[in-house]
């Protein structure tokens, strides 16, 4: 990122671990070479989301979203539900853990809330989840979209869902 100053490194590190009494040196690892930072945000189009204005009580839950290029919210076009990868605020799980949150009703899973089943909802795993803590969306990776409208369907109890999004 421009602007973070001149980059530093270090060649190699050395591992020490407690013995129950005082930490013991163990071995040195290395040589490292130079890293870097790799800008990871999509380029501009290639995702889409919905985040919490307001203040949520407990967390977001949310059971369907749908997005679309046209302005009327018509019938959902092929690209937009098929080549969209579900994302979301919740930190990633293991794969293990993960899995067994998709199969929840309730769970820590994107594509729960593009999955045409409204018996089942993502949940944020942020707790009074402040202004844009809990987001869900699209990323699109075959080209850039337009979003102009979109639905969705939340939880109807006050402590689980916002009454504006951006």
């Amino acid at each position: 990122y421009p602007g973070f100053g001149d980059p530093t490194f270090t060649t190699a590190v050395q591992l020490e671990f407690w013995d129950g009494y005082k930490w013991r040196q163990d071995e040195v690892l290395g040589p490292f070479g130079h890293g870097g930072w790799n800008e990871t945000r999509p380029q501009d189009g290639y995702a889409w989301r919905l985040s919490n204005y307001d203040l949520i009580l407990e967390s977001w839950r949310v059971y369907e979203l749908q997005l679309f290029e046209s302005r009327t919210c018509g019938n959902l076009g092929f690209m937009q539900r098929e080549l969209g990868l579900p994302i979301d605020s919740n930190m990633k799980l293991p794969f293990s853990q993960q899995e067994t949150q998709c199969r929840l009703k309730v769970g820590s899973c994107g594509p729960l809330t593009h999955d045409k089943n409204i018996g089942t909802a993502w949940q944020s795993s942020c707790k009074a989840c402040q202004k844009d803590d809990a987001w869900v969306g699209l990323l699109f990776s075959d080209g850039p979209r337009e979003v102009r409208c979109f639905k969705l369907i939340q939880s109807g109890e006050l402590r689980y869902r916002v009454d504006a999004v951006e």
